[in-house]
């Protein structure tokens, strides 16, 4: 989550709207400041509004925390739209003035997500070009990583299937007959074993032994 804000108080100052994910939204808490109300009040207008149960849950987020009577309402955040149908219900000068204010920061605001998304976007044929040009290598590249890993996936595969069949066999399995089943010859698999010290053999002895 990141925020954007401005001070709070009255008319004379910059309504708070914050930058949830990617949706504007006002605070509970700051609507009541800034509209000189008490925050419990704001909360029973929001809980009290006659709308659908579908446009209070696109519209209306409210955040609780739990104390010590239990869990308890700490805030609600609104879109533009929810923030609108609240504040229908103040009325006198001072409230038009401040809905006013209100809104114009959300316009505002938008209107900067809107620059900032403008600006991202080419602004040339040329700058297009190479944003293209940029995809197309960077999919290569994904292409490569996932292609070279299939690869590998597929070159080790017998050897996996090789080591199942060891690891599932029913009994004991002499090394003659693991080599068979490694697709190697029983003079590689012994060498490799005693290069790595898992078997041995005694002196004058003919039988290799494990450790």
């Amino acid at each position: 989550m990141t925020e954007t804000d401005m001070q709070p108080g009255g008319a004379d100052r910059q309504p708070i709207v914050r930058l949830v994910g990617d949706q504007l939204r006002a605070d509970s808490r700051d609507v009541a400041a800034y509209f000189r109300k008490d925050h419990k009040n704001v909360l029973q207008a929001i809980t009290n509004l006659h709308c659908s149960p579908r446009f209070r849950g696109l519209n209306f987020q409210p955040f609780k925390i739990n104390d010590l009577t239990g869990e308890t309402t700490s805030h609600v955040t609104m879109t533009k739209d929810g923030f609108a149908f609240l504040v229908m219900g103040f009325t006198g000068p001072a409230a038009a003035v401040f809905k006013e204010a209100y809104i114009e920061r959300f316009n505002a605001m938008e209107a900067e997500l809107r620059n900032r998304a403008a600006a991202a976007l080419p602004q040339t044929f040329a700058e297009a070009l190479r944003l293209a040009a940029d995809k197309a290598e960077e999919n290569e590249r994904l292409s490569g990583q996932v292609r070279q890993q299939a690869e590998r996936i597929a070159f080790q595969a017998p050897k996996v299937e090789a080591y199942k069949r060891i690891a599932e066999a029913d009994g004991s399995m002499c090394i003659t007959e693991a080599a068979k089943n490694l697709q190697l010859r029983p003079t590689d698999l012994f060498k490799h074993l005693r290069t790595r010290a898992w078997i041995y053999r005694r002196a004058g002895a003919r039988e290799d032994l494990g450790y």
